[in-house]
């Protein structure tokens, strides 16, 4: 294999290595941005070709938009959560975080309440009411750390999947918007529109894109 060969190559595993890990739209400058780097080869005319060669095996997608092109990560090779999943998630970060509320300002309360009785009661009596609320103040604070991030609510096995899942579903919300914005940007920028007027347009095409399907 020759050494153009041997760069271009090279150079597609690189980029779809980048945009897969990324998620998120990029032009062929930008690629060249990130990439040259690391990688002296990574010339704009390289970085193009390669772009070419993977957008046409549909191993990554290209959006044209007039003469500007955004290039992003296949899609289909990602897990998207349904929407009822979502919703779940939500409901389940909203309890949590209910309780954790509720057991701070009761841990507050007993912490006041310690404090209060240190100031009247006799030393046999301070003695007796601090080791209670002390054992108190011991299990509120485990259930706080529990709940905060942690100690077993349930099994080792569930709490890593639930902790799977919440890492998954939220970058898929921080990559949506981010994805979204991003192409905005980009192809505002290529087209010398406003970022309202772009918007306006992709949704239009997105409208018709989805009718024909």
């Amino acid at each position: 294999m020759g050494k153009r060969a041997a760069d271009e190559q090279q150079g597609e595993t690189d980029i779809l290595n980048f945009l897969n890990e990324q998620n998120r739209p990029f032009n062929c400058q930008n690629i060249v941005d990130a990439l040259s780097p690391k990688n002296k080869a990574m010339k704009k005319t390289l970085v193009q070709k390669c772009l070419d060669g993977l957008s046409s095996r549909d191993e990554i997608t290209c959006k044209e938009f007039g003469k500007v092109k955004i290039y992003l990560a296949n899609q289909a090779n990602f897990e998207i959560p349904t929407d009822e999943e979502l919703r779940e998630m939500d409901a389940s970060i909203e309890s949590l975080e209910a309780e954790r509320k509720k057991i701070s300002a009761l841990l507050s309360s007993l912490h006041a309440e310690r404090k209060t009785l240190s100031e009247a009661l006799t030393d046999s009596e301070l003695k007796k009411r601090i080791e209670g609320l002390n054992e108190e103040v011991n299990r509120m604070s485990k259930r706080v750390s529990t709940i905060e991030g942690g100690t077993e609510l349930a099994s080792k096995e569930e709490i890593q999947q639930a902790s799977k899942n919440f890492d998954k579903y939220a970058k898929v919300w921080v990559d949506r918007k981010r994805k979204c914005m991003d192409a905005v940007e980009q192809i505002g920028e290529g087209m010398e529109k406003k970022t309202l007027v772009v918007m306006v347009r992709t949704l239009l095409w997105l409208a018709a894109t989805l009718s024909v399907n």
